[in-house]
C-alpha cells in the first residue's frame, strides 16, 4: 500500500532563507493548555539549507508573541513546543499572523495570515483527509486477508489504488491552479521525490510555477534534480558506472550487459525488495540463456548483509556497491531516491523502461526477447 507522506514536513529541511529586510512581521498565538513559562521555538532555514533556531520565547497565559523578519520570497517557518511531539509549520508571506495552537495535534493548527497559508492549510486538510481514508481501507484489506476472503481484498486493493490515482490529480491540479504559491512547489517536491508521476511530467509541470516560486532555494534545488533525472530518462543512455563486486574486484556496467539487461537498486535492509526478488530470481533463471542479464547495485553498509542476502535469495548475477548506504553515488548519478529501483536497458545501453516488478517485468522481457 502507498502510504501518503506529509510534503511540508519533509522540506522544511530543505527551503533556504532568502534576504532580509528590517521591517518585522507580527506572530501572535493561543496555546490552550499549555504552561506558563513553556518554552517555543522558532525555526528558520539557513543560505546551507540548515533548519536554525532563531528565536526562543515563553508561553504566558496560554498566548506566545513574536516578530519575523520582512522577506523577499515565500518562506517556510517551524515551531516546535517544548515536551509536545510534532511542530506547527507556517509560511511567513509578509502578513501578520495569528494562531490556535493544539498541543493535541500540533499539526492541525490553524494559522490566518495570507493566502499562502490559507492554501497550506486547505493542502494539509486534503492529506489529513486522505491518510484517514487509506488507513480505513487498510484496516479492511488486512481484516479480508486475515478471513481469506481473496476477493474482497482485491477489490480493497483497486480502490487504493484508485484513490491514490485521484489524489494524485488533486495535486498536479493544486499546483496548477496555484502556481504563484510555495505549496505548490512544496507538492511538486514531493510528488517528485516519491516517484508518484514520472520525471518529465514533474519538469512540465516546474515550468509552470511563476518564477518567484522557481527563483526560491527549494526551487533551484528541485530544477537541479530534474536536470539530473532527465539523464536517466526513457531514451537516453544509460550512465556508466563501476564498482567493487563482494570479492573487491571492479566491475562496469558493460561488463554485465546482455542483449536485455536489469539496472537494480536494492539493498538487504529493503523488504519490498527482498519480497521481489524472488520473482526476478525467476525471470533472470527462465529468459538469462536468452540474452537476459541483471546487475544489482547494493545501498547497504555492511557487506556481510549484503553477501548474506545475495546467498540467501539466490541472486545468482552481477553484484557491486560502494557500501555507502544512501550516499551511493551510483544511485546519485541515477537520480535514485527510493528502493526497489530498476532500469532496463538494451545491448546499446538505451534506457528503454524504468521501474518494471512482478508480471510487467516478466512480459517486458518476453516481449523483448522475442516469446510470443
Amino acid at each position: 500500500m502507498y502510504k501518503i507522506t506529509l510534503a511540508t514536513l519533509m522540506f522544511i529541511f530543505l527551503v533556504g532563507c532568502n534576504s532580509q529586510k528590517e521591517s518585522s512581521i507580527n506572530f501572535e498565538g493561543e496555546v490552550k493548555g499549555v504552561k506558563d513559562s513553556t518554552e517555543v521555538i522558532v525555526y528558520s532555514t539557513s543560505e546551507k539549507n540548515n533548519l536554525d533556531p532563531v528565536d526562543t520565547v515563553a508561553v504566558k497565559d496560554e498566548k506566545l508573541s513574536f516578530n519575523l523578519p520582512s522577506v523577499d520570497k515565500q518562506q517556510l517557518y517551524l515551531l516546535k513546543v517544548e515536551g509536545i511531539r510534532g511542530n506547527v509549520i507556517f509560511i511567513n508571506e509578509n502578513k501578520d499572523i495569528k494562531a490556535n495552537i493544539y498541543k493535541d495535534s500540533l499539526r492541525d493548527s490553524d494559522i490566518k495570515s495570507g493566502k499562502n497559508n490559507e492554501l497550506l492549510h486547505e493542502y494539509l486538510g486534503m492529506v489529513k483527509d486522505m491518510r484517514g481514508q487509506m488507513r480505513e481501507m487498510q484496516k479492511d484489506y488486512r481484516s479480508s486477508r486475515r478471513n481469506n476472503e481473496n476477493d474482497k481484498a482485491k477489490a480493497i486493493k483497486a480502490k487504493q489504488d484508485k484513490a491514490n490515482e485521484d489524489f494524485i490529480v488533486k495535486q498536479k491540479s493544486f499546483i496548477k491552479d496555484h502556481n504563484s504559491s510555495l505549496v505548490s512547489l512544496m507538492i511538486l517536491s514531493d510528488l517528485y521525490q516519491q516517484q508518484r508521476i514520472p520525471s518529465n511530467e514533474s519538469k512540465e509541470l516546474y515550468k509552470l510555477l511563476d518564477a518567484s516560486v522557481q527563483d526560491t532555494p527549494i526551487g533551484k534545488k528541485l530544477n537541479k534534480e530534474l536536470e539530473k533525472t532527465s539523464k536517466t530518462d526513457v531514451g537516453e543512455i544509460a550512465p556508466k558506472f563501476s564498482a567493487p563486486n563482494p570479492e573487491g574486484k571492479k566491475v562496469s556496467l558493460k561488463d554485465a550487459m546482455g542483449k536485455i539487461t536489469l539496472i537494480d537498486f536494492w539493498a538487504s535492509w529493503c523488504k519490498p525488495c527482498r519480497i521481489e526478488n524472488p520473482n526476478v530470481v525467476k525471470i533472470y533463471n527462465d529468459y538469462h540463456d536468452d540474452g537476459f542479464n541483471i546487475i544489482g547495485v547494493s545501498l547497504d553498509k555492511s557487506k556481510e548483509k549484503w553477501v548474506k542476502a545475495i546467498e540467501d535469495d539466490q541472486l545468482d548475477w552481477y553484484h557491486i556497491s560502494n557500501l555507502k548506504s544512501w550516499s551511493e553515488p551510483i544511485a546519485q548519478k541515477y537520480g535514485v531516491r527510493q528502493i526497489p529501483k530498476t532500469f532496463l536497458i538494451d545491448e546499446n545501453g538505451k534506457i528503454i523502461a524504468k521501474n518494471l516488478r512482478g508480471d510487467q517485468l516478466r512480459d517486458k522481457i518476453a516481449k523483448l526477447l522475442g516469446e510470443s
